[in-house]
């Protein structure tokens, strides 16, 4: 079953594709600026949470906070959102270099400074996702925020484009039975993994298929792979 709902992905997939590598191509780039630590970029789902597309230089704790906390609310959150285009050093967040989350999370893994950006719809409303650049030192380089800036230009673009075609949005549930579609699960596998009854995956499959305007558990698979609403590693780590 994965072996045919794959095949029929690879076109649709093929943009998701192209997204990390642009990504990790900006990344590889931003790299090689004095101090580098890290930097990763994250997609907004159909929930507004954070899915990961590319990191570099950044361990699983880190990858996960910056999905887990710019999924939820707070002042310095709002401030870097509605900048959106625009990169904000940390030190133009207040406070933020005293914060526990700094001292906590950033501090023991050698980050003592970095900037952020907001990926914003084209016509500024909604999220696409964030960039995320962290150094050793603090550094204010006014050529580094133009860099970032142009780099986030080229990565919003990239995310819109697997993420305009998105259709009605879908439960994290509806969204938990396509990522084990994907990965070659029948109704009964998928009922079993999430202790549910097979008519709910089947009713949970009917409401995917009447949101997306697909017929086909493959054409589902395509769709939510091309328009990052279920991630490529979910997937494959199942396998």
């Amino acid at each position: 079953m994965f072996t045919r709902a794959w095949s029929a992905s690879v076109s649709a997939t093929s943009t998701v594709l192209s997204t990390r590598r642009v990504a990790y191509g900006i990344l590889g780039v931003l790299s090689e600026y004095d101090n580098f630590v890290g930097a990763t970029v994250t997609c907004t789902d159909s929930d507004d949470r954070q899915s990961t597309i590319a990191c570099l230089g950044y361990d699983s704790v880190l990858r996960y906070h910056h999905e887990a906390h710019f999924s939820g609310e707070c002042s310095y959150i709002d401030l870097i959102r509605g900048h959106s285009g625009q990169a904000l050093f940390w030190t133009d967040v207040p406070n933020f270099e005293r914060s526990e989350e700094f001292q906590d999370v950033y501090l023991p893994r050698g980050i003592g400074g970095g900037l952020s950006i907001h990926l914003a719809n084209a016509d500024g409303t909604g999220s696409l996702g964030y960039l995320h650049v962290s150094f050793k030192h603090h550094t204010e380089n006014r050529l580094l925020r133009a860099s970032v800036e142009s780099y986030a230009s080229q990565l919003r673009q990239t995310i819109a484009c697997t993420s305009n075609r998105r259709r009605a949005p879908l439960s994290r549930r509806e969204l938990d039975v396509v990522t084990l579609v994907a990965q070659g699960m029948s109704n009964r596998e998928i009922a079993d993994r999430l202790f549910i009854a097979r008519r709910t995956v089947a009713t949970h499959l009917e409401n995917v298929f009447q949101k997306l305007g697909v017929a086909s558990r493959a054409a589902a698979v395509a769709l939510c792979l091309s328009d990052c609403l279920i991630d490529v590693d979910d997937v494959l780590t199942g396998l």
